[in-house]
């Protein structure tokens, strides 16, 4: 599962890091930090395989690799931090430079989670793995029974007792 070559190439053009999630994503079909454990697990597989390193010492050097995740600085680097591009319904035009994020796709964003206009928006922001999270302003937010403090009853989990005409006999108690 070696990437394309063109992925390496996105390091050095120094994108943000949401947009390198995004094409490497979409390039590899999973996620950066997915790639990485796969990797990573493919060379202790390797190591067991071909060398004489012992089990424990592979487990322990998985350890300690495993143990860079909790820095921030290492988890910047392969998951990166969110980018807040609409705010109080006015565009931020440097952070959408910074991302390198289209404004015809942002614009195309916003209308497919049903808010026609920028104003609108209390924030829409740019998540590390490249999607995009719209508040919407606090007076366009659907109204829901908690909003106007109404008590409703919990009906629970509704379960199929009958599928494609045969009886779920595990679902009917």
């Amino acid at each position: 599962m070696d990437p394309p070559f063109y992925i390496y190439s996105l390091y050095y053009i120094q994108l943000e890091p949401q947009l390198f999630h995004k094409i490497f994503t979409e390039a590899m079909g999973v996620t950066p930090n997915e790639f990485v454990t796969k990797t990573r697990l493919d060379k202790v597989k390797d190591l067991l395989v071909r060398t004489d390193i012992s089990v424990a010492e592979i487990a322990v050097l998985h350890f300690l690799i495993s143990k860079l995740n909790l820095y921030k600085w290492f988890n910047h680097i392969i998951t990166g931090e969110p980018t807040i591009l609409i705010k109080h319904g006015k565009l931020i035009p440097i952070n959408l430079k910074r991302s390198r994020y289209s404004l015809m796709e942002l614009l195309s964003t916003i209308r497919a989670a049903g808010i026609p206009d920028i104003e609108d928006i209390e924030y829409a922001i740019l998540e590390p793995n490249g999607e995009i999270t719209i508040l919407p302003q606090v007076d366009l937010v659907p109204v829901t029974p908690r909003l106007l403090k109404i008590d409703t009853e919990y009906k629970g989990l509704p379960i199929a007792v009958i599928l494609e005409g045969k009886i779920q006999h595990k679902n009917s108690l």
